[in-house]
C-alpha cells in the first residue's frame, strides 16, 4: 500500500524540491531579540514568532496509526549490537505487511527515543537550544541507521547471497522514522506558547526561550554546531536510504509501473517535507534554504525510479500491478 507523508496540507505552499521551479525563500520562523531589546520593546525590528498555531491541538495530524505489539526498537539495536545476528533479522522480516500498523511500530519507536533524550537532557544543567534537542533526537536514531545497515549487508548463512526480504521493510521503517521526526520537529516548534502555559508534566526537556537565547552568548555559536553535525547525522541517513531505495526496487520494482509511481508521490512529499525541516532548523539551508540537500541522493534515486516507467509508459509498456 503507497505510503505517504501526512503533511500535505499543512506545509507551506512555497516549499519546493531541486526539480521544481525556483521560488522566493521563506522566511524563518524564529529570529532572536538583539540585545538591545528589551523584553517589552515594541521597536518594529523585533521579529517575533510567526507560527499559524499557537497549540498542537489546531494543526492536521494524521489519525492514530492501529496498534501493534512489534518491537521495533528492540529489533533494530539487536541488528546494530551484532551484525551477523540471523534471529535478529528474522525477526525483522516480520516487520508488519499494513500500513497501519508498520506506522503505529515506528511511532513508538519515536516515542521511546523521545523519552530517553528527555531523561539524559534533564539530568544536565541549563537549557538547550531547539536546534540542539533535534539534535540530540538524531543522535538517538543511531541505532536504527545501524541496524538497518548491518541487516541490508547481512549473508545468508553458508553462503555470500544477501537476505533478500528487507527491501520494502528498510525502506518504510525508514521513510516512517524521517516523517515522524520532522512532524515532532513541527510539533515542538509550533508548540511553544501552548507548553509555557500548560500545568501538564512537559513530554520534552526545557529548551531556551527567543529572549533567553538573545541572551546568551554562546547561542549563535552553539547553533551552528547544532546545524552542522545534524547535517552529518542526515548525510549518513542517505547513504543508508539509498541502499533501502535500491534493496526495495531491486526485490519489489520491477515491471510495477504503479509502485514507481506511488515512489514518485513519495519523494515529492518528501522533498516539501525536507523543505519544511530546513525553514524550522535552518539544517540544509547553505544553498538555497530550501532544504535541497537534505536526503538528496534518495530523493534522486526515487525521481529516477519512476522516471524510468514514465519513459516506459511513453513507448506504449505494459505495467505490472502493485504487490
Amino acid at each position: 500500500m503507497p505510503i505517504t507523508l501526512k503533511r500535505t496540507v499543512s506545509i507551506p505552499s512555497f516549499c519546493n524540491s531541486s526539480d521544481t521551479e525556483p521560488m522566493e525563500t521563506p522566511p524563518r520562523k524564529r529570529t532572536r531579540l538583539s540585545h538591545d531589546h528589551s523584553p517589552g520593546s515594541t521597536s518594529s525590528s523585533m521579529t517575533l514568532r510567526t507560527s499559524s498555531s499557537a497549540s498542537p491541538t489546531s494543526r492536521s495530524r494524521r489519525k492514530p496509526a492501529r496498534e501493534s505489539d512489534f518491537e521495533l526498537r528492540d529489533i533494530l539495536r539487536r541488528c546494530a549490537a551484532t551484525p551477523a545476528s540471523h534471529a535478529a533479522i528474522k525477526d525483522l522480516k516480520s516487520f508488519p505487511k499494513g500500513e497501519s500498523a508498520a506506522l503505529y511500530a515506528v511511532q513508538r519507536l519515536v516515542q521511546a527515543v523521545k523519552a530517553d533524550v528527555k531523561s539524559r537532557v534533564d539530568r544536565r544543567e541549563g537549557k538547550l537550544l531547539e536546534t540542539e534537542l533535534y539534535l540530540e533526537w538524531l543522535r538517538e536514531f543511531k541505532f536504527v541507521i545501524t541496524g538497518i545497515e548491518n541487516s541490508l549487508t547481512a549473508k545468508m548463512p553458508g553462503t555470500r547471497k544477501r537476505v533478500t526480504g528487507l527491501g520494502r521493510i528498510s525502506f518504510t521503517i525508514l521513510y516512517h522514522l524521517i516523517d515522524e521526526f520532522i512532524s515532532e520537529v513541527e510539533s515542538h516548534h509550533d508548540g511553544w506558547s501552548y507548553r509555557s502555559s500548560s500545568r501538564e508534566p512537559s513530554i520534552y526537556p526545557a529548551t531556551m526561550t527567543i529572549i533567553e537565547e538573545s541572551h546568551e552568548p554562546t547561542a549563535d555559536a552553539r547553533c551552528r554546531e547544532a546545524v552542522h553535525l545534524a547535517e552529518e547525522l542526515l548525510r549518513r541517513y542517505d547513504e543508508v536510504m539509498v541502499d533501502a531505495v535500491r534493496r526495495y526496487r531491486v526485490e519489489c520494482g520491477r515491471n510495477n509501473c504503479n509502485l514507481a509511481s506511488a515512489i514518485g508521490t513519495k519523494e515529492h512529499n518528501l522533498a516539501r517535507a525536507c523543505c519544511l525541516l530546513c525553514e524550522q532548523t535552518g539544517y540544509g539551508g547553505d544553498e538555497d534554504d530550501m532544504g535541497d540537500t537534505l536526503l538528496r541522493d534518495s530523493r534522486n534515486l526515487m525521481r529516477e525510479w519512476k522516471k524510468e516507467f514514465e519513459d516506459e509508459l511513453a513507448d506504449d509498456s505494459e505495467c505490472g500491478s502493485s504487490p
